[in-house]
């Protein structure tokens, strides 16, 4: 049977290649604050995995890696404690180039996953459930969201590497943001609800919410740990303190709120020490030439 052009339609549509061209044109149009960096750029780690990057944004020094995950009449829910309220705390890798001299303590090409303050407020969750997808495999967003933070990772080294600067370069953030139609809901219960022989909540139980976007935080696949264990201040850590030190954050966008969400995007200090977590290597490296 000869394919007609809606045959071809169909093609097309079951692909998620129309919706990622759909959001680099509404970013394009909808503001002026981000420029775009590029579309499907190819990254590769040193064992020879490689993937693509959909779409890069920059404003400032702040960078955003954009996967598009088109879903036909999907929910993606997400699952969090009651208790549990908005933030605007955030793990993000950072990276920056100093001049490679002698008394460097550190690497020259530093790159780390630190704790920064980001607006705009959200959720976080580290459980995401959606439908056809079983319990007993990672989650299409487990997937995306691993190979974004991965991604990140060759990013940053794949610029510093190209760097020819010899002095002390500006830093740059990278943040992971999955943009998504599905529809995005927050499951929020007491745990103590939960009936522990069947596994289930009762509908009583449970509060469905509809939100624009969320942070996904979770012990993604990454490799380059925190600024404060690359200094050996991570020795002697707990268990539990050991799993924070992992996790990872990756913003999760409904695209009818992503304009909304890149007009607000705001990166700040962490709001314990109060200074960008550069700010103190940057000290210690003009230490050095007093």
């Amino acid at each position: 049977m000869a394919e007609d052009n809606s045959s071809f339609l169909n093609y097309v549509n079951s692909s998620g290649f129309a919706f990622q061209m759909r959001i680099e044109e509404e970013i394009n149009k909808g503001q002026n604050r981000w420029q775009f960096a590029g579309r499907e750029h190819r990254w590769q780690d040193e064992s020879g995995q490689s993937g693509y990057i959909d779409l890069l944004v920059d404003f400032g020094s702040l960078r955003i890696l954009i996967e598009c995950k088109k879903q036909k009449d999907k929910n993606w829910i997400f699952l969090k404690r009651k208790s549990g309220q908005h933030r605007d705390t955030c793990s993000l890798l950072w990276a920056k180039k100093y001049m490679p001299i002698e008394q460097l303590p550190f690497p020259s090409d530093f790159a780390a996953w630190d704790i920064f303050s980001v607006a705009p407020t959200s959720y976080a969750s580290a459980f995401c459930t959606m439908q056809g997808q079983g319990d007993n495999l990672r989650t299409l967003l487990e997937k995306a969201a691993s190979e974004l933070t991965h991604a990140a990772e060759c990013l940053a080294k794949e610029e510093l590497a190209f760097s020819a600067t010899k002095e002390i370069s500006q830093q740059r953030v990278y943040m992971p943001l999955v943009v998504t139609n599905a529809k995005l809901t927050v499951c929020s219960f007491v745990p103590e609800a939960v009936n522990i022989s069947t596994g289930e909540l009762s509908l009583e139980d449970a509060q469905f919410e509809t939100v624009p976007y969320i942070r996904f935080q979770k012990g993604l696949e990454t490799n380059i740990m925190s600024s404060k264990v690359q200094f050996g201040k991570g020795q002697g850590l707990e268990l539990s303190q050991i799993n924070a030190e992992k996790e990872r954050n990756v913003f999760v966008v409904n695209p009818d709120s992503l304009l909304d969400f890149l007009k607000e995007c705001n990166l700040l200090p962490n709001r314990n020490s109060m200074e960008y977590p550069w700010v103190a290597l940057d000290r210690t490296y003009y230490s050095l030439f007093k």
